[in-house]
């Protein structure tokens, strides 16, 4: 039980601090909107792995930084037993694969991740189940 409000308490503190740190979204005037962001979650609750790749559109996206601090956020409660961080060099972007403990509330996971607001011009978001690490 304590372990469990532990877990959630970090959970809070990470949606919260996300949140907060998330950048106001202004339109740029210029902007013809050619151009989309996209967010896909391809998640299985059976998976040993998650696999987190975000970059920007254009001119690079913030938004990479919500999914380091959640990443590390979860490594350090324990529920994650490894965290690789792969710098893509696109727009900003990254991939950060995580190895779930045997004690992981995946599905807590998944909801979280699906619940971080991204902007949806300007960041690509790609959230996947995969068998390891190996990119």
């Amino acid at each position: 039980m304590k372990k469990t409000l532990s877990f959630i308490s970090l959970f809070l503190i990470a949606a919260i601090a996300i949140t907060a740190c998330s950048p106001s979204v202004t339109k740029d005037p210029d902007d013809s909107g050619a151009r989309q962001g996209t967010r896909s979650y391809k998640l299985d609750p059976e998976a040993q792995t998650v696999v987190v790749s975000v970059y920007g559109v254009k001119m690079g996206t913030p938004d990479s930084d919500k999914f380091v601090f959640l990443m590390r956020t979860l490594k350090k409660a324990g529920e994650l037993s490894e965290l690789r961080e792969f710098n893509t060099g696109i727009e900003s972007g990254l991939t950060l694969c995580g190895v779930f403990s045997p004690s992981a509330n995946r599905a807590d996971i998944y909801q979280l991740l699906r619940t971080i607001e991204t902007d949806s011009k300007e960041t690509h978001l790609e959230a996947r189940s995969a068998s390891n690490c190996d990119l």
